[in-house]
């Protein structure tokens, strides 16, 4: 009788204690994995505000630069020459420009020149430079031309393949400038700042983040400029792929990071479909939008590992 009584005890005591300790495992693992995530967040964020702050440290300079030519401009005095070597010297003095062009309004330079657009670029080792517009190029019909004058602002232009000239992929910074013609300021033309995109995909492609966590980075409009699958690049923007894949959280994401706006959320790698931890956070550059996936079970190994660790434990003290 006694023995039985003391079975029960133990056998109660026995489901007490391991009721506490799955108490203390799941809070203990649920208060990790908030810290853990918490942190991985931090670290994603400090990684995107460092490329941020590296990518306007390499962009501001040129935005200013065209700015500053913009402004010279307004001077009426200014001969050919002068502004052909305006556009030549930016070029040659900052290696992140690949081209630059000083685009006149139609007869605004001389009453009988249709075309007037000085343009000096990149070509191997060298800068050359050559005059753009002709009855093939009529450039005051091309949106890095009609963009700011209609706006009245600068604007980063979409990306696009340089086909025929630099063979890459370039963005161009057009700024506007006006003229004083009998008391009322004119548009006159347009400054612009040809960047090629390769050094910035190759530095989003070096981001690591885990062991097998990546970035991505898409335009104004959605296109994807950068995307481990590279099927993706400039072939698709995060709509249509939203769209092919029936994915409407995809959608919505995509309209968060157009319209400038910071996340983080759980959701499924396109990549992999694997279970992963999302931040997206806007960039200083044309309303682009920087990206970081990675996956949760790699950000939870420590919590993981530390609940491993303290069931262990605890299974060795009941023995």
């Amino acid at each position: 009788m006694k023995s039985s009584l003391a079975l029960k005890l133990a056998a109660i005591v026995l489901v007490f204690s391991t009721l506490i300790m799955g108490a203390v495992l799941v809070n203990s693992y649920l208060f990790s994995k908030t810290l853990i995530v918490q942190q991985a967040e931090e670290n994603s964020r400090t990684r995107g505000r460092e490329v941020a702050n590296q990518l306007a440290a390499s962009i501001k300079p040129i935005e200013q630069a065209a700015r500053n030519i913009a402004l010279a401009l307004e001077d009426f005095s200014l001969t050919s020459s002068e502004i052909r070597s305006l556009a030549r010297h930016v070029v040659e003095n900052n290696e992140d420009v690949f081209g630059m062009a000083i685009a006149f309004e139609p007869y605004e330079f001389s009453h009988d020149r249709l075309f007037f657009a000085p343009y000096s670029f990149r070509d191997k080792n060298a800068v050359k430079s050559t005059q753009l517009g002709n009855s093939r190029y009529r450039y005051f019909y091309m949106d890095w031309y009609q963009l700011p004058r209609e706006l009245g602002h600068p604007v980063w232009t979409e990306p696009y393949f340089d086909n025929g000239g630099s063979e890459t992929f370039l963005t161009t910074y057009s700024v506007p400038f006006y003229r004083l013609k009998e008391g009322k300021k004119q548009f006159a033309g347009v400054v612009t700042a040809d960047i090629t995109l390769d050094w910035l995909q190759e530095m989003i492609s070096n981001i690591k983040l885990y062991d097998t966590g990546y970035a991505a980075m898409i335009s104004r409009n959605g296109t994807y400029i950068y995307h481990p699958l590279e099927r993706l690049i400039f072939n698709e923007t995060v709509f249509s792929l939203a769209e092919g894949l029936g994915d409407q959280e995809l959608w919505e994401i995509g309209r968060n990071m157009i319209e400038g706006r910071t996340g983080f959320l759980e959701r499924y790698s396109v990549r992999d479909n694997m279970a992963s931890f999302l931040l997206y956070m806007p960039l200083p550059i044309g309303g682009w939008s920087l990206a970081f996936l990675f996956p949760t079970q790699e950000v939870l190994n420590d919590a993981n590992e530390l609940t491993r660790n303290t069931l262990f434990i605890g299974i060795i003290g009941f023995t």
